[in-house]
């Protein structure tokens, strides 16, 4: 057997053999069993925030609906008040209070959630469905930033540790790479190249640190394991009543911190749901533009490209940076409050026969009195009268050019016709280039 066989065989001994202390480890870092205490309605000497309790009662792997446990919390402590106005829940509405407005020495996990009530209640009150984020990337930052707080928390309870010894994960981690390290050597003595060194060299190293990454967590402690058992006991009690699972985040005001707490455990499954702190439906968002809030229904359309390789849908002046397209798609031209007609239209208008009877210029139109050039559907760019009478009668230009100009709809309670990027300034739907919402 040459060099260059046994350092393969080695390479691959390596593997085998990580791959043995790393199951070890796994079983032996494993979760105790938790034992369920009596069903009891007894919080405890020193009972844990709803948070904590949250990561308890999902066996140290997550802290799903902490945070609108802890929404709860600070509503039964007087931090915040929810409201219902009427027989739909989903109507709730979160308000301010003067104690929320001067709360002190909170919980880092607690001021996280308040200040996001507080930033979407600016006005003093929100709809509860407002507090969702609207981007799924900033969504996830903050729920990954309240996991970390909440497990600190845990740890300085006593409560929860690292899975992993820090030791025992460095030598794990170094490891991983040792492998790939043989196989490097290998492949260099070999006569194989330097990319084919490195990637024999990189890609087992990067498998078993994503393994190792997936496998590291928190695991309880004796105590956690304790107090986690109390908390089974809480949660038979309150399932034993049959209308918990279906009470509204309102209800806080008679059911207490109990409410909080079991939205924690998971008994909780309306209030659970409505009080959503991910990416919420895009679809049917809250917007409090002209004051009041009020909620809106975004449509998404597909457009599909003639020419140029970017479209402006809704954006001011109904052309985009980018340049603007025909819109052969029926939601797209139903946008424009037209239909398949103005799509024929469109495509009729963007290099027809009239363009070449007329020797490549297009005829002008009559506009309010005025003679216009047409939208150029090719170049996306308007002729310069119709750009100036649109700037001084958009609703003219609207009805004379149709889906070519600035499409328009009535959305939610707003009075008259306004542009989607009149409508919802200040974030760009996903996947149409200039259209925009005021939503974060």
């Amino acid at each position: 057997m040459t060099l260059t066989e046994q350092l393969y065989w080695g390479g691959a001994g390596l593997i085998v053999l990580w791959l043995a202390v790393f199951g070890l480890a796994l079983v032996a870092t494993r979760n105790g069993t938790v034992t369920p205490g009596p069903a009891t309605q007894d919080f405890g000497a020193d009972p844990e925030p709803p948070a904590v309790v949250s990561l308890l009662g999902n066996q140290w792997r997550g802290v799903e609906h902490a945070a609108a446990a802890t929404l709860l919390d600070l509503a039964a402590r007087g931090l915040v008040e929810l409201r219902q106005p009427g027989d739909d829940p989903a109507r709730s509405t979160v308000h301010l209070t003067e104690a929320g407005r001067a709360a002190q020495r909170l919980m880092p996990y607690e001021q996280r959630v308040l200040d996001r009530v507080t930033a979407r209640a600016a006005n003093g009150s929100a709809p509860i469905g407002a507090i969702a984020f609207r981007d799924d990337e900033r969504a996830a930052s903050w729920n990954t930033a309240l996991r970390r707080e909440i497990i600190a928390e845990a740890r300085l309870r006593g409560l929860s540790r690292y899975r992993f010894a820090p030791l025992l994960g460095s030598a794990l981690l170094v490891g991983a790479f040792v492998p790939g390290a043989l196989f490097a050597v290998a492949a260099v003595m070999g006569g194989h190249g330097v990319r084919a060194a490195l990637f024999v060299g990189v890609a087992p190293g990067a498998a078993l640190a994503f393994l190792l990454g997936k496998a590291l967590g928190e695991r309880a402690t004796p105590k956690g394991l304790e107090r986690a058992g109390h908390w089974a006991g809480l949660r038979a009690w309150l399932t034993a009543h049959e209308d918990f699972a279906q009470l509204p985040p309102a209800s806080v005001t008679v059911w207490d911190r109990y409410l909080a707490y079991g939205t924690a455990l998971g008994v909780t499954v309306l209030t659970s749901r409505l009080l959503g702190f991910d990416s919420g439906d895009r679809r049917r968002v809250w917007s409090s533009y002209g004051g009041t809030w009020r909620p809106v229904r975004i449509r998404y359309p597909r457009l599909r490209r003639l020419d140029e390789p970017a479209a402006a849908v809704g954006g001011r002046g109904g052309c985009g940076r980018g340049g603007a397209l025909g819109l052969r798609d029926a939601a797209a031209a139903r946008l424009g409050g037209r239909g398949r007609r103005a799509q024929r239209r469109l495509v009729a208008s963007s290099g027809t026969g009239a363009e070449r009877r007329l020797g490549g210029q297009r005829p002008a139109r009559s506009c309010g009195g005025r003679q216009v050039q047409p939208l150029d559907a090719a170049r996306g760019v308007p002729g310069d009268d119709a750009r100036q009478l649109r700037e001084r009668q958009p609703r003219l230009v609207q009805r004379c050019f149709g889906p070519r100009g600035a499409p328009a709809r009535r959305v939610g309670g707003d009075r008259g016709l306004r542009r989607a990027g009149d409508v919802f300034p200040g974030t760009r739907l996903p996947g149409v280039a200039g259209a925009r919402h005021d939503h974060r």
